[in-house]
C-alpha cells in the first residue's frame, strides 16, 4: 500500500486487508493442524521429548557410532542431546503458534514473548 494516504481508495485498502487476513487465516489454521499432529505424535512416541527425538531421528542415531575412536563399532541407542533440543524447540514453536490460535479464538492465554520462541525455528 505504497503511496500517499490521500491517494488511497476503498478498493485498494479492502483488497490489501482481505489479502493479509486470508494469509493470516491460512497460516494460523495450518499451524494449529501441525500442532495437533505433533501432540498426537508426541503421545504416540511415549510422551517425552527424548522418545519423540528417538522416533524422529531413528535413521540418524542408529547409524551413528557412539565413540568411533575409543570404542569403534558401538552404535548409539537413542537420539543425542542436540536432536532432543531440536525436538524441544519445534514443540515450543508449535505451542507458541497454538497459543496465538487460542488468543485469536478468544481463549485466554498467558502473556509471553512468543516471537522469540518462533524465531528459534526460522
Amino acid at each position: 500500500m505504497a503511496g500517499h494516504s490521500s491517494e488511497k481508495r476503498w478498493l485498494d485498502v479492502s483488497a490489501a486487508v482481505q489479502n493479509v487476513a486470508n494469509k493470516t487465516m491460512v497460516a494460523v489454521v495450518e499451524s494449529e493442524n501441525i500442532y495437533q499432529d505433533l501432540i498426537e505424535l508426541w503421545a504416540f512416541a511415549g510422551g517425552t521429548d527424548q522418545l519423540l527425538a528417538d522416533q524422529l531421528f531413528l535413521e540418524v542415531w542408529q547409524r551413528r557410532e557412539s565413540d568411533p575412536v575409543g570404542d569403534p563399532g558401538v552404535f548409539d541407542t537413542e537420539a543425542n542431546a542436540t536432536e532432543v533440543g531440536q525436538v524441544t524447540d519445534a514443540k515450543a514453536a508449535a505451542l507458541a503458534v497454538h497459543e496465538l490460535f487460542l488468543a485469536l479464538t478468544n481463549v485466554a492465554v498467558t502473556q509471553e514473548d512468543r516471537i522469540t520462541t518462533l524465531r528459534r525455528m526460522t
